[in-house]
């Protein structure tokens, strides 16, 4: 079982660590919250790490109180050094402890942090523009933003040449302090590809490291090509996840409005549409600043252009040795030129030379980075020569046309001029690959096309070719950790290499071959996904971008069953990495797309949408769309779709607690996977089985089901099944009050979900595992892997998570007598189910009963007795919904024996009653129309103060939150300005929104507003 750590002090956070070091929360230094956590009597010690030395913290008694002291142990002596009171405690005199502790001296303090971008820089060549190898940044101390998620340290896609910057100091020095002036919010680094806009901003970074107290931020936008995708790539820079495209920009918002921070936006010209979106941010995020490489000016309101000139280039007539080694540009061919010829120099034999190439390229890095590459081949003056023949746009009649007409295009062409026929064939179909690729992969793909061109090229040649075109800087190898390498293109070579095979004969064939090949991988994937789960599962999210390329490419030449077959063969892929949304928006465009599909593509992928839909918990429209499936699938006499189509039927049977339709669709599943032998699908049916039993309090069944799904994943080494497995063993043996398996079932859970990257299942178990911590005890510990769970529900978009999430913290708080918290996260989670009206029935019974705790805590005893019988009611009927388990019942029932002191048995039976003939929406409107009143010793001690609950009949039945939501909204504020003054997240706004225009009857803000006024609900 998993011991926190003793938290630690890193920079300016405050982390709370798990086991294995991964934080659980975070606090900022010097916050109120700071100084309240310090003068928790339960917090004797914390760990303090930064640049400036380490130590230990401890809070020690003396006779006038409590102080604090900093402890190190340093040439086998422990060193102290007192801190003071913990008011005194900030971070200014940490780091000055920190420093008394080390003897280290100030002036080295920030020493460390820019050596490691410094080292950085040094890795980029002048003219880098893509991805290539993943370099973490270091710099950017992790912490948690505002609306959650774990900021993760940023990544620099560089290669892997040391290069300094050539030729850039006074546009370096220019452009920070353009960024540093108050009026320049949004500045544009423009100029012509491979001029050096990335490696400048980045030089700019380090320098204006200490001016955005939030970090400075790289986003590559090189594989972008859709617009609205910028901010998905913004937000995946800034480390939060995906939450579907409307609720992420929201949050990216929220996340950045008190940020003092820099984004740099690298290669924005391919999305140069998504301009008026930054205009947005920054109208939003008054502190935020955009720095900008692109190749054309954005033309929006508050963009300042700074134009990246081409490297400085030596005089005409100049011969001076001395001099022209001065010469950025002369600088630069020779450094490349160093790296493939070591011996190379400048002499004054080619001095002059060499600056003729320079100047012939027009200063631009990239260009001369490729030239110099071709020293390996020609001398200087070949080199010179072969450049003059390619620049024909040079030659002009006119006397004022300047000389530096050589553009990145020319330069591209004359590299691919300089290759052979057959490495040009290679390079231009290297070329379609998206986001690199693997040796096996364009051995397949130049073979297929070889052969239907009725070529034979032996498997050497085919490496030698490989090899020239690294070589000659047209291609990069990068070693991948425990993967095969793979090869890739600058993105602008690739692009270049797009037009080249555009203008081929053969495009359409290679097309069709890179298609085709990602289809059959999919296919194999899930083939053998049953045998080979984890190494499939690592190998398609390393082809995530050649697989949507591919089905794109099936979708744009109507060939609609072969992206249907593509499509639906992702669907283990997307539920297990948590792609949910992606994979239901994708499968819902080819459907509504797709004109003359066979039919068993069809039924397959209604089959995989309605599962999709499953898992984002709306099951009345999966169950139809799964019927659909199913029929079709039955009249082709498919036994194994058939099987898969009835198991999602039967998972949202089960789901919706009906028990009896549940059992019949799912042993029918089981019995025809079972004759097809596919072993994960047969785990997953007992797998629901077992989920099934425990519904119906067949808690011994259950486990023997559930063992049995476990045991089958473990033989078929599937790592994500044994997760899934893992989570429900842990929650059948929560069920049976054993609390100890359930905790080592969670935490194996947990573990191996986090191999395979399952993050639904690491969601679900956390929340778990939070309350069974809170029940040893550790509230505080438990309280935080119920947020951390929570938070990962909303990462991913998922309704029925965050609703589980915000129950069982809601039951935490209320255990803990924090009422109007508790009753918050109840009414939260109820919104959500209300969205689906309330078919989710365990989770309402769940939601009713910590609801009832929350407001018999406040005084309400009729309303929570009301709550209870909704409650029981949600669970009879015939319906499969668990009742509370009796670990957490014999908690609960100290709440029922309150609320029948207080309320008298008779009342309290009146009132339950009444409970049981009421639906959830109705409950939720029969509350008392005022508290009573409580003693002191009647309940458990609440701290905080509670208002009364406004009159259900002027209200329409709203909630306390959704009154709070309706005052601020007439007062005129956005989503984003409700959830920034609740401390809640947008979409949790806008689902309160919803459900008040439901209550009121309105379709709009100003509707909503007239009824705050006419019910004098403003100030």
């Amino acid at each position: 079982m998993a011991r926190t750590q003793i938290p630690t002090a890193s920079y300016d956070r405050l982390l709370l660590l798990d086991s294995a070091g991964s934080p659980l929360s975070h606090i900022a230094i010097g916050s109120p919250e700071w100084y309240k956590w310090l003068q928790d009597e339960q917090h004797a010690s914390f760990a303090y790490k930064s640049d400036s030395g380490n130590f230990t913290a401890r809070r020690e008694q003396l006779r006038r109180g409590w102080y604090w002291y900093g402890y190190r142990k340093r040439e086998n002596k422990l060193h102290k050094v007192y801190l003071g009171k913990s008011e005194e405690l900030s971070l200014e005199r940490l780091s000055l402890a920190a420093r008394a502790l080390s003897g280290q001296s100030l002036a080295q303090e920030n020493l460390k942090r820019r050596q490691v971008v410094e080292e950085l820089l040094t890795t980029i060549e002048p003219g880098d523009k893509r991805a290539a190898l993943d370099v973490s940044d270091e710099v950017a101390s992790p912490h948690k933003d505002d609306v959650g998620g774990m900021v993760a340290s940023n990544k620099y896609y560089l290669l892997s040449q040391l290069t300094p910057l050539v030729g850039r100091d006074q546009e370096a020095h220019e452009v920070a302090e353009l960024l540093r002036a108050t009026h320049v919010r949004l500045l544009t680094l423009t100029g012509t590809g491979g001029i050096g806009k990335t490696r400048l901003s980045l030089q700019v970074a380090t320098e204006l490291l200490d001016t955005f107290a939030d970090g400075v931020y790289l986003v590559l936008l090189a594989t972008v090509t859709v617009p609205r995708q910028v901010p998905i790539f913004i937000a995946n820079a800034l480390g939060l996840g995906e939450a579907g495209e409307g609720a992420l920009v929201e949050r990216l918002y929220a996340f950045l409005k008190e940020k003092r921070l820099l984004l740099i936006l690298d290669n924005f010209e391919q999305v140069i549409a998504a301009a008026p979106q930054l205009v947005e941010l920054l109208a939003r995020c008054p502190q935020v600043k955009i720095l900008m490489t692109s190749r054309a000016v954005l033309h929006v309101v508050g963009e300042q252009e700074y134009p990246v000139l081409p490297l400085p280039l030596p005089v005409q007539d100049q011969v001076d040795t001395q001099v022209l080694a001065q010469s950025a540009a002369v600088q630069l061919f020779v450094q490349r030129a160093q790296a493939v010829q070591p011996g190379f120099r400048l002499t004054a034999e080619n001095a002059a030379t060499i600056a003729a190439i320079a100047r012939r390229l027009d200063g631009l890095p990239l260009a001369i980075e490729l030239a110099a590459a071709r020293m390996k081949v020609f001398s200087p003056q070949a080199l010179l020569q072969r450049l003059e023949k390619r620049l024909p746009l040079l030659t002009s009649t006119t006397q004022d046309v300047p000389e530096r007409q050589q553009t990145l295009s020319n330069t591209l062409d004359w590299s691919y001029d300089l290759l052979a026929p057959r490495e040009q064939r290679l390079f231009k179909r290297l070329s379609i690959f998206a986001g690199g690729c693997t040796l096996p992969m364009i051995e397949h793909l130049h073979a297929s096309l070889e052969q239907a061109l009725g070529i034979d090229q032996e498997r050497p040649l085919l490496l030698d070719d490989l090899t020239s075109l690294i070589d000659k800087s047209l291609l990069s190898r990068v070693e991948q950790e425990d993967h095969e390498a793979r090869f890739f293109m600058l993105e602008i070579i690739r692009e270049y290499g797009l037009e080249r095979l555009q203008q081929e004969e053969d495009v359409v064939e290679v097309q069709r071959a890179y298609a085709y090949y990602w289809q059959q991988q999919a296919l194999m994937s899930e083939k053998d996904m049953d045998r080979h789960q984890d190494q499939e599962m690592w190998r398609i999210r390393l082809e995530h971008k050649n697989l949507r390329t591919a089905l794109i490419w099936f979708a744009q030449q109507g060939q609609w069953d072969d992206a249907l077959k593509l499509a639906s063969a992702l669907w283990w892929f997307w539920w297990a990495k948590g792609y949910i949304g992606e994979g239901r928006r994708t499968l819902e465009w080819l459907l509504s797309s797709a004109k003359e599909v066979s039919p068993f593509w069809h039924a397959k992928a209604l089959s995989v949408t309605a599962l999709m839909i499953a898992l984002q918990g709306e099951y009345k429209q999966a169950i139809a769309l799964a019927e659909k499936s199913r029929v079709i699938f039955a009249e082709l006499e498919q036994e194994f779709g058939q099987g898969m189509a009835l198991w999602t039927i039967g998972h949202a049977y089960v789901m919706i607690g009906e028990g009896e339709q549940a059992r019949t669709a799912l042993e029918a599943a089981g019995a025809l996977v079972r004759n097809k032998g596919h072993r994960w699908a047969n785990a997953a049916v007992l797998e629901r089985l077992a989920s099934l039993a425990r519904d119906e309090g067949n808690l011994e069944q259950a486990l023997s089901l559930c063992e049995q799904s476990l045991a089958i994943h473990q033989q078929a080494g599937s790592t994500w099944g044994q997760a899934r497995a893992l989570w429900m063993l842990g929650l059948i043996h929560f069920s049976r009050a054993d609390l100890l398996k359930s905790t080592l079932a969670l935490e194996a859970c947990i573990e191996r979900a986090g191999r395979v990257g399952d993050r639904i299942s690491i969601s679900y178990a956390s929340v778990l595992l939070g309350v069974l911590k809170g029940l040893y005890g550790d509230m505080q510990e438990g309280d935080a892997l119920i947020e951390q769970g929570l938070q990962l529900a909303r990462d991913l978009g998922d309704q029925r998570g965050m609703s589980w999430g915000l129950t069982l913290l809601g039951w935490s708080y209320a255990l803990q007598g924090e009422y109007t918290r508790a009753r918050e996260c109840q009414e939260e989670s109820l919104s959500l189910l209300a969205v689906t009206s309330y078919e989710y029935k365990t989770f309402v019974a769940y939601a009713l009963d910590g609801l009832a705790l929350a407001v018999v805590g406040q005084g309400y005893p009729a309303w929570a007795a009301r709550l209870w019988g909704a409650a029981q009611a949600v669970r009879q009927g015939g319906r499969s919904v668990p009742a509370i388990p009796a670990t957490i019942q014999s908690i609960f029932s100290e709440f029922v024996q309150q609320a029948r002191a207080l309320l008298g048995e008779e009342s309290f039976k009146l009132a339950f009653a009444e409970g049981l003939t009421m639906t959830p929406s109705q409950v939720l409107q029969a509350r008392s129309q005022a508290p009573l009143s409580l003693s002191s010793a009647s309940i458990p001690n609440n701290e905080e103060s509670h208002t009364a609950a406004p009159n259900s009949t002027v209200l329409a039945g709203l909630t306390t939150r959704e009154i709070e939501v309706l005052r601020l909204l007439a007062t005129g504020m956005t989503s984003a300005q409700i959830a920034e003054k609740l401390v809640i997240s947008i979409l949790t706004v806008n689902t309160h929104v919803r459900s008040i225009y439901s209550k009121l009857g309105v379709t709009s803000r100003s509707a909503a507003t007239r009824y705050a006024l006419e019910h004098k609900l403003l100030p």
